[in-house]
């Protein structure tokens, strides 16, 4: 029976806006708005029918969708992730990036901020016990010029490139 019909929810602060949308406190016996609303305000139970559902299903899609956007890297930093990656896989087989997949949401070692709505950058990369032997990689690493921290512990590196603290000096 759906003018019968009801569900019951418990708001979030970021959708109070649809309190005055959809507040339709309705008593269980009579099927009657409720004259009490402040004992219900209080509970932050929200009773709500079906005439309310659709709106409610469209300002939730809203914000899914709004929050599920992701940002992506640059051009160039995607084309420096893709290169460091094949220099990576070609000294060690720890590493499994998908080079199909975004480096900031599945890559392993690789951490991202966000700059904008749409646009990330790679602030960290950990190659951390990785049995890596050669740092040729590093200088690559160093042409993100969004690089913070670069965390090569527990490998088996013997040399730093030349000019690396040059072209890296930002990094820590």
């Amino acid at each position: 029976d759906l003018p019968h019909s009801k569900f019951i929810l418990s708001f979030a602060p970021s959708l109070y806006p649809l309190h005055v949308l959809c507040f339709f406190p309705i008593e269980h016996t009579t099927n009657k708005i409720t004259k009490n609303t402040s004992t219900m305000k209080k509970m932050g139970v929200i009773i709500i029918n079906f005439r309310c559902a659709l709106p409610l299903l469209f300002y939730l899609t809203v914000i899914f969708l709004s929050s599920s956007v992701s940002s992506e890297l640059s051009q160039s930093q995607k084309n420096t992730m893709l290169n460091l990656s094949k220099s990576l896989q070609s000294q060690t087989s720890m590493i499994s990036w998908n080079m199909n997949s975004d480096p900031c949401s599945s890559w392993s070692g690789v951490t991202c901020r966000n700059v904008s709505t749409t646009l990330s950058s790679v602030s960290m990369l950990s190659f951390s016990n990785l049995d890596l032997t050669n740092s040729s990689f590093l200088p690559l690493a160093c042409q993100i010029d969004t690089l913070e921290a670069i965390d090569v512990s527990k490998n088996m590196l013997t040399s730093i490139p030349d000019g690396f603290l040059t072209i890296c000096g930002k990094i820590r």
